[in-house]
């Protein structure tokens, strides 16, 4: 089925795709804000791929989506190299509890 959206006409899977991503990658904010780790499943990862190669980097990398992507650690995990190409540090800790 397509339905009209604020991005013009789109399946509603396609438009549910993007809100499914940020309860990820909030999810990880959240636990991290605790001082939890969060894996995120490789599949929910090239999921998201797909879902954001469309988009062009001057929008994808704006106050609206994602901040510029940092360097992820030599060493990072799947989750930690997608969540730095979030443009969050994927090993900050919250105040108190290690580096940032």
């Amino acid at each position: 089925m397509v339905v009209e959206s604020p991005a013009g006409k789109r399946t509603i899977g396609d438009g549910l795709s993007f809100p499914a991503l940020d309860l990820f990658i909030h999810g990880w904010d959240l636990a991290r804000s605790v001082g939890k780790d969060v894996v995120i499943p490789a599949e929910v990862i090239e999921f998201a791929q797909v879902i954001f190669a469309p988009i062009p980097s001057d929008q994808m990398r704006s106050s609206r989506i994602f901040a510029a992507a940092l360097a992820p650690p030599s060493d990072a995990t799947s989750t930690e190299e997608f969540i730095a190409w979030t443009g969050r540090d994927p090993r900050w800790t919250p105040p108190g509890e290690g580096p940032t």
